[in-house]
């Protein structure tokens, strides 16, 4: 019975991705839904994430040849089949098409391009330059098969939704030891007004992790910057503080302003 259901389930993923993709042929689809069940659950991820919706196929992240029955001849180095990327490579295989002008203007004339740079000199960035493979990358944050647009509600990036990524890392005491920073920053956050804001009121504006620390190039603030970071939004507060007679004082003490 479960084999039944199993086969029933890859055949229905198939059917759909197929729809999804107006039956144009790709021995990577027809190939990974007859594998296992697991494989044809990633196919059917692909079939609803922004890159397909825009026409991009498993060939512009894992090269090779989609036209080609033969997977040696679909899988060869010769046509660039790089498969799975290392972790350290995964933010350059993204940069590819996220860093081209050219390429992303075929798609969203809005969207930066400027996102590896930043990432480069991100936390993330720099420790990843220095060989640590557990600091988050694209695929952390925004997921590999399933990205989907940061204005969809069911994306990992969706305002709702930051924190609790952030948190997959950095709630983990485990995964975070040795990096000497708190664990509790998700916890301390959900208590906060912002979160109130977010969760209970559904402002969509009110900050979370990215809009304080960043997001491409997210670090953490200096004491100095600390005032500047809220400052962003709470503008006339900062206005008030900088002109009155703390402002002096808390710079003589480096004493960060909010």
């Amino acid at each position: 019975m479960k084999s039944i259901l199993k086969s029933f389930i890859i055949l229905l993923i198939a059917f759909f991705y197929a729809q999804a993709q107006e039956n144009v042929e790709s021995s990577c689809i027809t190939c990974h839904v007859e594998l296992d069940s697991a494989s044809a659950i990633q196919v059917q991820l692909v079939s609803e994430s922004v890159h397909n919706d825009k026409g991009l196929s498993c060939q512009g992240c894992h090269g090779g040849d989609p036209a080609e029955d033969d997977p040696d001849l679909a899988m060869s180095p010769k046509k660039g089949f790089i498969g799975a990327p290392k972790k350290s490579q995964v933010s350059k295989v993204c940069a590819k098409c996220h860093s081209d002008v050219d390429f992303m203007r075929n798609y969203d004339p809005n969207v930066s391009t400027d996102q590896y740079t930043r990432y480069q000199s991100s936390q993330h960035g720099l420790l990843l330059a220095q060989g640590d493979v557990k600091v988050a990358t694209c695929i952390d944050c925004h997921g590999f098969h399933d990205v989907k647009k940061a204005d969809n509600p069911t994306s990992s990036v969706f305002p709702r939704n930051i924190a609790d990524t952030c948190g997959k890392c950095h709630a983990d005491e485990a995964y975070m030891s040795g990096y000497g920073i708190p664990t509790d920053q998700l916890s301390e956050y959900k208590k906060s007004i912002h979160a109130e804001m977010l969760y209970e009121k559904g402002d969509l504006s009110a900050p979370t992790c990215n809009d304080c620390h960043g997001n491409h190039s997210a670090t953490p603030p200096n004491v100095e910057a600390v005032g500047h970071v809220c400052g962003t939004c709470h503008y006339m507060q900062s206005e008030f503080f900088a002109s009155s007679p703390h402002k002096t004082v808390f710079d003589e003490m480096g004493i960060a302003e909010c």
